[in-house]
């Protein structure tokens, strides 16, 4: 009876973990999403050497040798970014007419997005364990409308991932763990913007069209992770996580007005057609240390490198052979980021969790655009965990994001040139539900 109870409720949490999955969420460092689970009360410190719920199946699998049972975590976030397009002189440049401004209202991105994720962890034995996680590891929402003044570089993007991670992990000596894990990862992407059909009608920004472009595909890479705990005091966790490329294939679909047809007809392009392109999301590597001080305090910290120069360029290759492919110069670097925090549990019942990172942008400035409008960002988080019962535990998580102003100067000659700066934050309020068995 037990176990088909156990089995029932996995095969609900995985429905409902995917189903929060699919959510597209806000983006962080890049596209990156770094809220997968209660470590973000620690501003993700220390997350691969705790070892302290099933989210360590994301973070270090290897840490599962830690679990003296089975659990299941299920957690998720709000995140509730806020960005201001201010502009500081963009123009539409046409031949023979000279520059002229933009027509439209400068821009205003803050869509409150929900994400979630779904981690286990089966103790078969006390040296072998394996996980699950269902998470979503990249995503992307920003809408600046069809009106705003940036409408012809970008109006609506979106990127969703939902990737399904199995692991394993041995303690093959008393101070050391090893893990390994597979990662099958589905990708979507959807990607607007407005046409300026005006400027082939001689009259600039007086016709607009709008074009999306959408495509989907699975990928696959893999995960390692050791554990080395010289001591109880001090935890030591590694971890790597490969890169996934994703050949994205998908359609473009036009809006075109009824006063554009003439233009249709004379060029052939505009017309709906099969799209393709192909993306290689970044590869990690991470190191965390966690020094338990004694019975009520942890001291912990995480340096993450992320492979972000993956990113070089997104060029959509267009069936349609009088469509013009769409290529995009990203350009990114790779990354760091640094996170310090503690967690203070003066009981059983109760725990609280603090800490502090420096997240580095990827985004250099020279292709910084209104898709991923990203720079260079401070966290502030804040946690405190309740133990209900002996199985059954909560936690709540808040986290402030400020983000530096991000300088946008981007030229075109169909989209014009937008000029400007981006003020932006991000508010994350989240929970973790866990379930020992």
């Amino acid at each position: 009876m037990k176990d088909g109870f156990r089995i029932a409720v996995w095969t609900l949490c995985i429905v409902v973990g995917l189903a929060v999955c699919t959510a597209p969420a806000a983006r962080a460092g890049g596209v990156e999403v770094l809220e997968q689970g209660r470590g973000v009360g620690n501003a993700n410190a220390g997350v691969r050497a705790t070892g302290d719920d099933a989210s360590t199946v994301w973070w270090n699998p290897a840490a599962m040798t830690r679990f003296r049972c089975s659990s299941l975590a299920l957690t998720g976030s709000a995140i509730i970014p806020d960005a201001n397009f201010r502009d500081d002189g963009s123009y539409r440049l046409m031949t023979p007419m000279g520059a002229l401004p933009f027509i439209g209202e400068t821009g205003t991105s803050d869509e409150a997005i929900f994400t979630g994720a779904l981690f286990g962890v089966w103790s078969l034995s006390p040296c072998w364990k394996i996980g699950l996680g269902v998470n979503t590891p990249f995503g992307l929402t920003t809408d600046w409308g069809r009106s705003w003044i940036g409408r012809y570089h970008a109006t609506r993007s979106e990127l969703i991932t939902v990737n399904i991670n199995p692991s394993v992990a041995w303690k093959f000596h008393r101070n050391w763990s090893v893990a390994v894990g597979a990662s099958a990862m589905y990708a979507k992407t959807k990607l607007g913007s407005a046409i300026d059909f005006g400027a082939a009608l001689g009259s600039p920004q007086s016709v607009d069209g709008h074009v999306i472009m959408e495509g989907d595909d699975w990928g696959f890479g893999y995960n390692g992770g050791l554990l080395w705990e010289p001591c109880p005091r001090w935890g030591f966790g590694l971890h790597y996580r490969s890169r996934v490329t994703q050949d994205l294939e998908g359609d473009a679909s036009f809006d075109v007005p009824a006063a554009a047809a003439p233009v249709v007809a004379a060029t052939g392009r505009f017309v709906d057609t099969d799209a393709s392109t192909s993306v290689t999301f970044p590869d990690t590597a991470g190191l965390s240390v966690v020094y338990r001080a004694g019975p009520q305090w942890s001291i912990l910290a995480d340096v993450t490198w992320t492979g972000w120069s993956s990113f070089d360029e997104l060029d959509i290759d267009m069936a349609n052979p009088a469509e013009p492919n769409v290529v995009t110069p990203w350009g990114w670097d790779d990354t760091w980021r640094v996170a310090l925090g503690a967690t203070y549990a003066p009981n059983r019942c109760w725990s609280f969790r603090g800490g502090v990172a420096w997240d580095q942008s990827p985004i250099p400035d020279s292709t910084r655009s209104p898709r991923i409008p990203g720079n260079d960002r401070v966290w502030f988080s804040g946690g405190v965990g309740y133990q209900f019962s002996r199985n059954w535990s909560l936690d709540l998580f808040y986290t402030h994001v400020f983000v530096e102003r991000g300088n946008i100067d981007l030229a075109s000659t169909t989209a014009g040139a937008l000029l400007g700066h981006v003020d932006s934050g991000v508010d994350v309020v989240g929970f973790q539900l866990n379930w020992d068995f």
